[in-house]
């Protein structure tokens, strides 16, 4: 048999299909590994016992029995309505959702169920999965009967319900289990719930590896260290946690320099952990994206995003331990984030996301200073500070030392 014509028998055992030749010899190992020796037909025993660890109960039961009804069998599955199945689930937003549908369930029962099964999945624990099935559900279609169309554009529009449909169901049909949720180099104050929001949010780029740059409860409550550990190092994301129970924070796409120009573009954010899980994108109103300065005399000092002056949708004052939030700041999306105008910090945490980028050093304008090296004085903002007290004079206005070392 020529290499066409085999590759054209494989197509025709399965069906008609518009998945590739790897896809498809994927889906029939998968498929094999599940069925019976004896039939080649996988029995409802085998597909619980082959699913149980990742899918939650509910969502075999619905997936067990879309697939029967594809492949005119009482209690087996056959190939060509595994590979039926898996024709819609990896296939467009429209063939999803199709395909969600013909599941039986109401869409809040699916996003729960999903969203238990991607987090099994991730090995995650999964107690406060109610702030993202609540994110998610909160623009679901409301009209009935619910249409293909309707739910279509809800899975395009919501990049997490996307991200882990894809993630449980590449799992089953072809077997792929590649972690979705970033790799962390630490704890943090953030549970898996929101991560997932927040990485589908970023681009591959930014989301596999993220690395602490500064924790206030690992690195002391001091703003000079968080200047020096963040200041020029490239994309990452800041999270506060107030004394008041808020937990919020923003992702900025070019990180943080300090001077008194802004960073950032389109790419930049907001999000919310707690009392909710919400974001909030750029609206392109303005460019104030992401601010930090230090010491200056006409120049808001500190580190902040989406604001100016008084005003910003959250500001980390350089007398650490106090923050301002005003609300509805027009660089973002309407949100009040910390729920106060002024905050007490309980914790903050910064971290790199995606590879690290090699430090620049910048003059008071905010303008790059082209040098060979650097000195030891603009490695430590504390020592630079004291010098200046002391009356003598700084060659640079840069604030720069290496990465204080990471938490356990």
């Amino acid at each position: 048999m020529t290499m066409g014509a085999e590759s054209s028998s494989r197509r025709n055992s399965v069906g008609e299909t518009t998945l590739n030749g790897t896809a498809i010899e994927a889906v029939r190992r998968q498929f094999s590994r599940m069925a019976d020796e004896k039939d080649s037909y996988i029995h409802k025993t085998n597909f619980l016992k082959s699913t149980e660890m990742y899918m939650e109960k509910e969502l075999q039961e619905a997936v067990f029995k879309t697939i029967e009804s594809f492949s005119n069998h009482k209690c087996k599955l056959s190939l060509k309505g595994f590979a039926h199945f898996a024709d819609l689930m990896l296939g467009t937003s429209d063939t999803k959702a199709e395909c969600l549908l013909l599941f039986g369930l109401s869409l809040d029962e699916i996003v729960k169920s999903v969203t238990s099964s991607f987090l099994k999945l991730e090995k995650c624990a999964a107690h406060d999965s109610h702030l993202l099935v609540d994110f998610i559900m909160k623009n679901a279609p409301k009209e009935e009967p619910l249409t293909t169309v309707s739910v279509s554009k809800w899975l395009l529009s919501t990049a997490s319900l996307y991200a882990m449909v894809e993630r449980v169901f590449e799992m089953f049909i072809l077997g792929k289990n590649t972690h979705y949720l970033p790799e962390l180099s630490a704890s943090t104050v953030l549970s898996p719930s929101v991560m997932v929001v927040i990485a589908s949010y970023l681009t591959d780029e930014y989301r596999k590896k993220w690395t602490v740059l500064f924790d206030s409860s690992c690195h002391g409550e001091s703003f000079s260290k968080l200047l020096a550990a963040v200041n020029s190092t490239g994309a990452c994301l800041v999270i506060i946690e107030t004394t008041k129970g808020h937990v919020f924070g923003g992702f900025s796409s070019d990180g943080f320099v300090c001077g008194p120009k802004y960073t950032g573009d389109s790419r930049c954010f907001l999000f919310e952990y707690k009392p909710k899980i919400d974001i909030h994108t750029a609206t392109g109103y303005n460019a104030n994206y992401a601010y930090l300065n230090y010491q200056q005399a006409t120049f808001p000092n500190g580190l902040g995003m989406g604001g100016h002056d008084e005003s910003w949708s959250f500001f980390l004052s350089e007398e650490f331990g106090k923050g301002k939030c005003a609300p509805n700041i027009c660089t973002f999306e309407p949100c009040w984030l910390a729920g106060e105008d002024e905050f007490t910090v309980k914790k903050v945490e910064v971290w790199r996301t995606g590879k690290g980028k090699q430090r620049k050093k910048y003059d008071s304008e905010g303008n790059e200073i082209i040098e060979k090296e650097m000195s030891a004085l603009d490695r430590d903002p504390e020592a630079t500070a004291i010098l200046e007290l002391s009356g003598k004079c700084r060659h640079s206005d840069g604030y720069r030392e290496p990465p204080p070392e990471e938490c356990d």
